[in-house]
């Protein structure tokens, strides 16, 4: 029950994070993705080069690359996919859920 409110949170992610403005996105790609990122509320994910992350909880899953689009997995079994832009060190996620669209922006953690 707890993994499904993940998908939960993920979806909401996005519909509660105010959008930014940046310069022009770099084509993305899953060497990009990889390292810790700090999202807007100042939790930390890692994804690392395996395919697999941690998020700001603690709870695991695994992650993946296709062209702008990063899909993230839960237990094998819940999975949300953003469009994604990487530029600089700032990795900008959008995700619609039911016909709204919204846009995070994380940075790099150095």
């Amino acid at each position: 029950m707890q993994r499904a409110g993940i998908f939960l949170i993920l979806s909401s992610l996005a519909l509660i994070c105010g959008c930014s403005e940046s310069s022009s996105p770099t084509a993305p790609n899953a060497d990009m993705v990889v390292g810790t990122w700090i999202d807007s509320d100042g939790d930390e994910w890692t994804f690392n080069s395996d395919g697999t992350f941690l998020d700001y909880d603690g709870d695991e899953g695994t992650w993946s690359v296709d062209g702008n689009k990063f899909t993230w997995t839960y237990l094998g079994l819940v999975s949300v996919t953003f469009t994604f832009s990487v530029n600089d060190d700032e990795l900008r996620l959008t995700l619609t859920v039911d016909g709204e669209t919204e846009t995070d922006v994380w940075q790099r953690k150095k």
